[in-house]
């Protein structure tokens, strides 16, 4: 019990690590005292090893089963700890449908973008126009439709395109520019 008097004084002082070395040397000289896998079970848990802490404190109370008051408390971290990892499964799933949602605006950005390289501005802009349908703040759709109007010479539509663009992402410098060249009529056309 030497080392776990001694472990409870390096707990009084702050020194966590320190501690547990000490009350995990205690349970390896006797495995049969509750008290010493309650205080492995607390200074895990301090240290952040909720598995580690709940594995003690199940040995503890398995060395002393009317220790309501730890087998209540473990009761909550074990809620606490299911409440967490359901709250990271249900990130996970938000994440994944995020995930999805990108790669599917990403492929029809890159159909768009296929069409225009090819001249074929209508299955271009309809593609874009698709994107935008999806998420009204994708920027790079906006400004293909812009340059899709613009290609064919519809000024005003394209300034309006590139206007939305703007709002969606108002640091977009090369539409900043083209908007600047519509407004000063640098572009010909309608």
């Amino acid at each position: 019990m030497a080392s776990y008097r001694e472990a409870i004084a390096l707990l009084g002082a702050g020194r966590l690590p320190e501690a547990l070395a000490k009350v995990e040397e205690s349970a390896v000289l006797d495995p049969n005292i509750w008290e010493v896998w309650q205080l492995i079970g607390n200074c895990r848990h301090q240290q952040g090893d909720v598995p580690g802490a709940l594995e003690a404190w199940k040995k503890s109370t398995d060395l002393n089963p009317a220790n309501e008051e730890l087998k209540e408390f473990a009761g909550r971290v074990r809620l606490a700890l299911h409440k967490h990892l359901h709250d990271m499964m249900d990130t996970t799933k938000m994440f994944e449908g995020m995930a999805e949602k990108v790669s599917a605006q990403a492929s029809i950005l890159d159909e768009a973008t296929a069409h225009f390289d090819a001249n074929r501005l209508q299955e271009a802009e309809d593609a874009a126009r698709r994107a935008v349908r999806e998420n009204q703040k994708n920027w790079q759709a906006w400004k293909l439709i812009g340059d899709c109007n613009l290609a064919r010479g519809d000024r005003r539509s394209a300034l309006q395109s590139y206007n939305r663009a703007l709002e969606a992402n108002p640091s977009a410098m090369e539409i900043k520019e083209l908007v600047k060249r519509l407004v000063s009529g640098a572009f010909g056309g309608a």
